[in-house]
């Protein structure tokens, strides 16, 4: 005999499984427990290993709980969440039970509705394989044998009882958790007293914090919709003026004409009976949770006090989440003003770093605070490598405070100091420092820190000495130029005189003559030399351009440092073109230009066959002056700043910086260009182009 009814899949065995189930529902207290093992027994012998089963505690369309079998907890969080895309299918297959499931993200496999006698009483969910055409009848048959003893059951006092109350603490346990958004630990809330109390509707009232006469209002419906945050006006309810006395208790309060307007819930529903709990935090109340048409006696002393409970923990919940939302704006104003505070302190930063000159910062224990870019660059570390140590041991490397150190001063008296430190480089090079401390004052106007500035000065040093300098040679020109007056008196008789004396001689003393004409070409010479010298040191307050023969102001200008070139036995080299053209220039300011170039030729030459050459050339419609000489060069750092204003390699006291800034100016002045080019050890060509305006059309 077949074991498979003809005509049908379901086989005989189906038969004595669905006994057997029979008897396990109809024998036992706990119904959930039972459906736990019933659920075991149907999958095993379908041959499925995970599904959840829905189930309608009664009639009046409140929430259902859920039988669970191999279910992972990830998934459980998924169908008992109410916001859950789990959830939202749930609903869909509710109202749509022959919704395609293929492709959803869930692993949903299938789904079966339980109802006996047209009520529906819940649902078999499934994880894994598809059920075929083939299987579906032996599900049905199983799943209608859950349904039927499931409202067969009900006609007991409570056929769950034993379970409600476990099942609705773990409605709430399941989403209180310190991460869920407020909303869904309401609401879970609201369904477990739903659930506990077989109420129709459940409605949350919350307190306006800044004014208690306005209240928020959150409402649980027939089909579990939520109604969230509808503002409603409670000052003059009865049902809340009863419960500031912190009562719990059940009244029939339809004769209020303001409560419709708070416990307004879905259509059809009318509200017969209440019970209100009081929601209070340390003697305030925050709210009350009112259940709409409860089946249970608020007298049972159990429920009543999972009532209690229940609320306290709503009342801590909700107190918790407007504390966290509190801290939460704190934490942001926080958080705000750090990064308020981190944008000051870069920008703070930022200018601290940009500041030309060497700053840094100092407790009165001189333990570094803050060092700025510059002033970490000379001992090439980075500021963070030296905060929080001694500025001595990091700047100086000394091991105790300098001896001329005057922060301590500052620390003492709060006043402010300078002094000047040198740094030498070499045997005639150094670095001059102006250090100057600032106090930072305390509210008792003692200093807790001193800013240190410590300021290059060596060029302002050097450009001071240099206007002294020049102030001195200013003042030995005006002296030359009286004194070349007073010889050019005595000049003029020993010359007149000499030329008496020469056409006086008879004609047969030519010895005598000789000697005469030896002291007139003396004379001659000595009153040029006078001549040139006042050329140079005369006041000029334009240039005055003339036709004038260019080797000649090269001759003059070596004429007047003859005496220097002959004391220090230097060779002079003229290469002077001979048939050269005039030239329209001014003789004082040109012959300036010659002599400063060729005073600092015999200032580089160290050596004891020093060599100064001279030549020049005219070609193309230009004047082409070259001025070369073998002395020490100048260094390539050095070689582009030649010709700033008081820039000088020479030794202190042994030059200005002025003579080539004026060279400069001079050649632009006559539309000319200069060129230097130096290598050290080797010497040192300057060359100077001069257009020949004259001849320019």
């Amino acid at each position: 005999m077949s074991d498979v009814i003809p005509g049908e899949t379901i086989k005989m065995n189906d038969f004595k499984v669905v006994e057997q189930i029979n008897d396990l529902l109809a024998g036992s207290d706990d119904v959930y427990a039972s459906l736990s093992v019933a659920l075991e027994i149907m999958l095993k012998e379908l041959n499925c290993d995970c599904a959840a089963l829905q189930v309608r505690i009664n009639s009046r369309g409140l929430p259902f709980f859920w039988v669970y079998h191999n279910l992972p907890p990830s998934l459980r969080r998924q169908v008992e969440d109410p916001s859950s895309r789990m959830a939202d299918l749930v609903h869909q297959l509710m109202e749509h039970p022959g919704t395609d499931l293929r492709g959803n993200d869930l692993g949903l496999s299938g789904y079966i509705p339980a109802s006996f006698q047209d009520e529906y009483v819940g649902g078999l969910y499934l994880w894994g394989k598809p059920i075929t055409p083939e299987e579906l009848p032996r599900w049905e048959l199983y799943v209608r044998t859950l349904s039927r003893m499931i409202v067969m059951r009900r006609g007991n006092v409570d056929p769950v009882s034993s379970s409600r109350e476990l099942l609705a603490l773990q409605m709430f346990s399941n989403a209180n958790t310190d991460d869920q958004d407020p909303n869904l630990t309401e609401r879970a809330y609201l369904m477990s007293l739903q659930v506990l109390f077989e109420a129709e509707d459940v409605v949350l009232v919350l307190l306006d914090e800044k004014n208690p006469h306005l209240a928020v209002k959150k409402q649980l419906g027939y089909r579990n919709d939520w109604v969230d945050r509808t503002s409603v006006n409670i000052q003059n309810l009865l049902y809340f003026t009863a419960n500031e006395e912190g009562n719990c208790y059940s009244e029939n309060l339809c004769s209020d004409t303001n409560l419709p307007m708070l416990l307004t819930t879905v259509v059809g529903v009318q509200v017969e009976n209440v019970i209100c709990s009081n929601l209070s935090s340390g003697g305030c109340t925050i709210g009350a949770v009112v259940l709409l048409n409860p089946l249970l006696d608020t007298n049972d002393h159990i429920r009543k006090g999972l009532l209690d409970l229940l609320s306290v923990l709503l009342t801590r919940s909700v107190q918790s989440q407007r504390n966290l939302f509190s801290l939460r704006v704190a934490v942001a104003d926080l958080e705000a003003s750090r990064w308020e505070i981190i944008n000051s302190r870069n920008t703070l930063r930022t200018l601290f770093d940009s500041i030309p000159s060497s700053v840094y910062i100092v407790d009165r224990a001189f333990t570094l605070i803050s060092v700025n870019i510059k002033r970490s660059n000379r001992i090439d570390k980075h500021p963070s490598e030296q905060v929080g140590r001694k500025c001595y041991e990091q700047l100086y490397h000394r091991s105790d405070p300098c001896p001329a150190c005057r922060v301590y001063e500052t620390f003492s008296s709060g006043v402010i100091t300078t002094r000047f430190s040198r740094d030498w480089i070499d045997q005639d090079r150094f670095i001059e420092w102006e250090i100057t401390t600032f106090p930072i004052q305390e509210k008792t106007n003692l200093p807790h820190q001193v800013i240190i500035f410590e300021q290059d000065v060596t060029e302002r040093r050097n450009l001071e000495a240099n206007l002294i300098q020049s102030e001195k040679l200013a003042a030995v020109g005006q002296l030359a130029a009286g004194v070349a007056h007073e010889i050019n008196n005595p000049l003029a008789a020993i010359i007149a005189n000499s030329q008496i004396l020469k056409r006086e001689l008879p004609k047969d003393q030519e010895d005598a003559i000789e000697a005469v004409t030896l002291i007139e070409s003396a004379g001659l010479r000595a009153s040029q030399v006078v001549s040139n010298l006042l050329s140079i040191s005369r006041k000029e307050k334009k240039y005055e351009f003339e036709l004038l023969n260019l080797n000649e102001t090269l001759l003059g200008a070596l004429s007047l440092v003859n005496h220097e070139i002959v004391q220090r036995s230097i060779e002079v080299n003229l290469d002077l073109q001979n048939d050269l053209p005039e030239i329209l220039a001014s003789k004082n300011h040109l012959q300036g230009v010659w002599i400063n170039i060729i005073v600092n030729g015999i200032d580089a030459i160290d050596r004891a066959d020093g060599r100064i050459g001279i030549s020049t050339r005219y070609r193309n419609g230009e004047f082409r002056v070259v001025i070369s000489d073998n002395g020490k060069g100048i260094p390539e750092m050095q070689l582009s700043r030649i010709f700033e204003p008081f820039y000088t390699t020479k030794s202190v006291g042994k030059g200005t910086g002025l003579g080539l800034s004026v060279c400069l100016r001079v050649i632009k002045e006559h539309k000319g260009n200069i060129y230097v080019e130096s290598k050290p050890e080797k010497g040192t060509t300057f060359t100077i182009t001069l257009p020949d305006m004259a001849r320019r059309t």
